[in-house]
């Protein structure tokens, strides 16, 4: 965490804080504006976030970096928590815990509070001059800055365009696109940028590494399955609960379940014979609602397989490589021409 005091003048400054996102208390008599990319305009709709005088607020996502547009004197922290620590209770006489809101925290004292991605204004606060033209103005500045927000996906190569075994169909239990797992029944076919599930009893799974974190969390997943995106929020179910089904409908389901080595999955499954699931993406996040699947840039996500399973031209690891270190000493086999060295939490 770091923070960061700066004097405004008047013009557009950047600041490195540090953290993914930045906290920031307005001690100035005027509104500031905030954001992630240069070239602030205070009208715009989108993309700048307004700070009233003596309000704080989160501008999430910034990856350390903030520019700043305004006059007086301001307070920055950098930090990779998204509460605001300039008031960390919430709401007249509420107290006790601090409460983290969805992505951006929008402190108007009393005033204002985001919850579930909506932000709340009292118009009768007269924090500021008892201008309530000027706080509905700015209230539509938060709620066009909040609908940009997009939450990390959790899973790995979510949209299956990394295949570095190479196939473009898989049959019999074995890793497919990668970190994502078929069972012994039917088939997997990569096409690109998708997968297809046929067969009945076909299924395809993502392990997930440190699973234990997200349980008593509220989730959501969504996925674009033949064409239409379904979405489907729950809690995430302690170790215990196996057989979890928290999507169902006439074609496939989502569960979550553990085997007999006790390692955790995503499912998807056909329910009818005969039925084909064309995936084309798979978003898992915090929240209780689906912010927008962004592709992921494909070197970026290739390094992240890259951890579980490697291709290299030689039995031997070289001393100096620059790919990234595997999750646990790999086991190596020879793999046509090359070798594969497989460290993945399920072989």
């Amino acid at each position: 965490m770091a923070i960061r005091r700066k004097t405004l003048t008047g013009k557009e400054i950047k600041i490195f804080t540090g953290g993914n996102h930045v906290c920031i208390k307005n001690n100035s008599p005027e509104a500031v504006y905030a954001s992630a990319k240069p070239d602030i305009n205070p009208d715009a709709e989108e993309g700048v976030l307004p700070i009233m005088a003596e309000e704080s607020a989160v501008l999430p996502d910034c990856k350390g970096t903030v520019y700043i547009l305004g006059t007086g004197p301001i307070v920055l922290i950098g930090t990779d928590d998204i509460r605001n620590f300039f008031k960390p209770a919430v709401g007249g006489n509420s107290g006790g815990d601090s409460k983290v809101l969805s992505k951006a925290y929008v402190d108007n004292g009393d005033s204002a509070t985001l919850e579930s991605g909506r932000t709340y204004a009292d118009n009768k606060d007269a924090a500021h001059n008892n201008d309530e033209s000027a706080h509905a103005f700015i209230q539509n500045k938060i709620y066009a800055f909040q609908s940009q927000i997009i939450n990390p996906n959790l899973l790995i190569n979510p949209d299956f365009r990394i295949n570095q075994r190479g196939q473009s169909a898989y049959t019999g239990p074995c890793y497919t696109a990668d970190r994502w797992y078929k069972n012994s029944a039917g088939t997997i076919t990569v096409e690109g940028d998708k997968i297809i599930l046929s067969g009945e009893s076909a299924l395809i799974r993502q392990p997930i590494e440190n699973e234990n974190d997200f349980a008593g969390h509220v989730m959501t997943l969504s996925a674009l399955v033949n064409g239409e995106v379904k979405t489907g929020t729950f809690t995430y179910p302690e170790p215990s609960q196996t057989g979890f089904t928290f999507y169902n409908d006439t074609v496939f389901r989502i569960t979550r379940y553990t085997d007999a080595l006790y390692i955790p999955w995503i499912v998807f499954s056909p329910v009818v014979a005969g039925e084909t699931i064309e995936i084309e993406w798979v978003k898992l996040e915090f929240g209780d609602k689906a912010t927008p699947f962004i592709h992921p840039d494909p070197a970026t996500e290739l390094l992240k397989c890259q951890k579980y399973y490697q291709l290299r031209s030689t039995g031997n690891v070289p001393d100096v490589d620059l790919r990234p270190s595997m999750r646990i000493t790999p086991t190596s086999k020879a793999n046509g021409s090359s070798y594969s060295y497989d460290a993945e939490i399920y072989s």
